[in-house]
């Protein structure tokens, strides 16, 4: 029996299982950046904004990095120069190191050691370090009255303007962003949540037996969403760094295997609005499977570039070029589906999709990989196929 349902909206609330996960310290540890943060950066992260940020933040850590040992060199510099001076001039004595000219490069140097040696001063970034190295040099003249008065309100006035450069990194604490990689696994964890989520909602909001769906052996597959039931510009995608892709809406398959029969609950969910797309179930007898089959599609094929190609005709142009060469033909090449299918007696078919590089453009410009392991997915043929087996006997 199938039923599809279009879920009202609402936010349905988290079942024991969830609650338990998010009581776990090893999960809480690992759920930083927070659920509203993940929710917020995630259009970033399919834009790819997010990487630029990452990139930006590590540029500002690096002319940070960059900044701090200047200040240091410059301030070993002129602490190490009346010493330098007494020694490899024979007529300059001791003394020097002692007086005006000697305190001159010592005090400075000294202070802009400290500076670099003071850590808590450089989480902010360079700006409140270079303002105080300024401020340094400005005090210098003024102790030593060394230089025009001018110089110093010069001096000050820039080193306002550099700690003035950013303003938000003295309002607030800046939070280092996570990797592209770190944060992937975060959106992981969160997008598993929200998946189950998505089975509470549905053992609440579909007419489904008590205590179906919600053991322990449920079996959760990710999926692509139904293509037949988005509109495929709608669909944000990104290949990650580990060559999965991530996606929203995104799909999940749960399968509850009962002594006599299976359940197979179908849904997606809108990782935006954390809001279910579409749900559907299936219950069916082991002995009613027909048939359990894997396909794996690639299209169209490759062609060898010794093989001269004609130019693409008008058509062959409004459907992207493909029998032509080029750019267009190389990205076209690497489409993949990869699909598992449940055929019933009744000639009902269950089609759960894996790989599908035509349902985003974000995702027909290179391969990728599954969007499930392939280890779970053997794990659910071999207990389909098993059940129908031992129906048979």
């Amino acid at each position: 029996m199938t039923k599809d349902f279009i879920p009202p909206a609402g936010k349905p609330p988290p079942d024991a299982a969830i609650k338990a996960a998010a009581n776990d310290p090893g999960v809480a540890a690992s759920r930083a950046p927070s659920d509203r943060e993940i929710k917020k950066l995630l259009a970033d992260y399919f834009s790819r904004k997010y990487d630029e940020t990452v990139r930006q933040h590590l540029a500002a850590e690096a002319t940070t990095s960059f900044t701090r040992w200047i200040i240091a060199a410059i301030g070993a510099a002129l602490f190490a120069a009346p010493f330098i001076k007494v020694i490899i001039t024979a007529e300059t004595d001791r003394q020097l190191i002692g007086q005006q000219e000697g305190q001159l490069f010592l005090l400075p140097g000294f202070l802009l050691l400290l500076i670099a040696a003071t850590t808590p001063i450089w989480r902010q970034g360079w700006m409140m370090p270079l303002a105080l190295s300024i401020a340094v040099a400005a005090l210098d003249l003024y102790v030593f009255k060394v230089g025009h008065v001018g110089i110093i309100y010069a001096l000050l006035v820039l080193a306002a303007g550099v700690l003035l450069w950013d303003v938000r990194s003295f309002v607030g604490a800046k939070r280092k962003p996570k990797s592209v990689m770190e944060f992937e696994a975060q959106i992981d964890i969160w997008t598993e949540r929200q998946l189950r989520n998505l089975i509470t909602q549905a053992r609440k909001d579909l007419p489904i037996d008590e205590g179906r769906l919600a053991g322990d052996d449920v079996v959760l597959l990710k999926s692509f969403p139904k293509a037949d039931r988005l509109n495929k510009s709608d669909v944000l995608a990104r290949i990650g760094t580990d060559n999965v892709p991530r996606m929203s809406p995104v799909g999940l398959a749960a399968f509850d295997f009962g002594p006599d029969d299976v359940l197979v609950f179908e849904g997606a969910v809108d990782l935006n609005t954390t809001k279910a797309v579409y749900m559907r179930v299936h219950q069916f007898a082991y002995r009613h499977i027909a048939a359990v089959s894997w396909s794996s599609d690639v299209w169209p094929p490759k062609v060898s570039a010794a093989i001269p190609q004609r130019a693409a005709s008008g058509g062959d142009a409004a459907r992207g070029g493909h029998g032509g060469t080029g750019p267009k033909a190389d990205r076209a090449s690497v489409l993949r589906r990869d699909e598992l299918q449940i055929r019933l007696s009744s000639q009902h078919l269950v089609t759960l999709v894996f790989r599908d590089g035509s349902l985003s453009e974000r995702l027909a410009n290179r391969p990728f990989e599954r969007i499930e392991k392939m280890d779970r997915i053997k794990e659910v043929w071999g207990k389909l196929t098993a059940g129908r087996k031992q129906s048979t006997v």
